[in-house]
């Protein structure tokens, strides 16, 4: 399958951003100053007075949900924060973002994203929202390395033997993803241009499903975040082949990255991180900010991700916009090696 790519800048209603050298996210830095400027009448000395509300862009089950659903027990456990999880999936994360920009900005909205937020602005038209102008960052919750996972009714056991099965059998192995110009879909088109594959996508509405397609035979190879993958992996499931990340997981010792088992340079990890509408209060902002790190240091969610593979980056708002700029130029190179071995 061949993804749909355009590397023009994108137009934001009528405003042209380019995204070359990560400029779409240096616009965030100045977000995050004006944040320090009154902008809502509301006071934030009094936050929280109520729950907040954290919207996850991706249904039940995966990454994402994992992690959130984690911090937010962290932050509950410990303290009367209460954070309250809803679930908004659909177009790569798209739907759930923009009802996060489209909320009050008084800090009892936030959502959480992943590496999409950089992605889509490569792959989509003319997305619903413009992602430096219409959100803060706030802080990383966890990065984890994604894995390569096949069915286990598959007769193989190595990356090297994927790569030498799928090559004996052209067309013959199907990919799941949870949709276009997602992390999942462009690590699978990533691996299939650099190891010369014949192997087509399939969308999944969500990883849960796309694994329980694996976990069926009703399609062969995924790459999934680790944190959705060991669980099954440890029942027998699936069968984890390798990780995207540079080094070894220490939740998963003894599978090797990808560029061991002989892709050099095929590294990445994906992230899951929270922002919220722009204009909210600098105070309110640093509150989440402090709410989300302790629980990232609470015993029973530090002892969870280290089970899941997961690795906390306690981050602040500047922290976490140099962070998105680094992964902007990642992911554009990604898209762009992925564009020209597709013509």
């Amino acid at each position: 399958m061949t993804i749909g790519l355009s590397f023009k800048a994108a137009s934001h209603r009528g405003r042209v951003c380019s995204f070359r050298h990560g400029s779409h996210w240096a616009a965030m830095s100045l977000a995050a100053a004006l944040a320090l400027a009154p902008l809502s009448c509301l006071s934030a000395d009094a936050f929280p007075s109520r729950p907040v509300r954290i919207v996850v862009p991706y249904p039940p089950g995966g990454n994402v949900d994992i992690v959130t659903r984690l911090v937010a027990s962290g932050i509950q456990d410990a303290s009367k924060f209460a954070l309250v999880v809803e679930n908004r999936p659909g177009a790569s994360e798209m739907i759930g973002t923009e009802s996060v920009a489209r909320s009050a900005p008084d800090g009892y909205t936030v959502g959480v994203v992943s590496n999409s937020l950089v992605i889509n602005p490569f792959l989509a038209p003319k997305p619903p929202y413009d992602a430096a102008r219409d959100l803060l960052p706030v802080t990383i919750l966890a990065v984890s390395p994604m894995a390569l996972v096949v069915s286990s009714e598959l007769p193989v056991h190595s990356v090297r033997e994927l790569l030498e099965y799928s090559r004996g059998k052209p067309g013959a192995l199907n990919y799941a993803s949870i949709g276009a110009g997602s992390p999942h879909e462009l690590a699978a088109e990533w691996l299939k241009y650099s190891a010369k594959l014949d192997i087509v996508g399939i969308p999944y509405k969500g990883v849960a499903p796309a694994l329980t397609a694996i976990a069926t035979g009703e399609v062969q190879l995924m790459f999934t975040g680790l944190a959705a993958a060991l669980p099954q992996e440890r029942a027998g499931k699936i069968r984890l082949l390798a990780i995207s990340g540079k080094a070894r997981s220490r939740a998963a010792p003894n599978i090797p990255t990808i560029a061991e088992a002989g892709l050099p340079g095929f590294e990445f990890v994906a992230w899951y991180g929270v922002v919220a509408p722009a204009g909210t209060p600098q105070e309110t902002i640093s509150k989440l900010q402090e709410q989300l790190v302790n629980a990232l240091s609470a015993r029973s969610v530090a002892d969870r991700y280290k089970d899941l593979g997961l690795e906390a980056l306690a981050m602040t708002p500047a922290q976490f916009n140099n962070f998105l700029q680094e992964d902007t130029q990642l992911w554009e190179r990604i898209i762009r090696s992925v564009h020209s071995r597709s013509r």
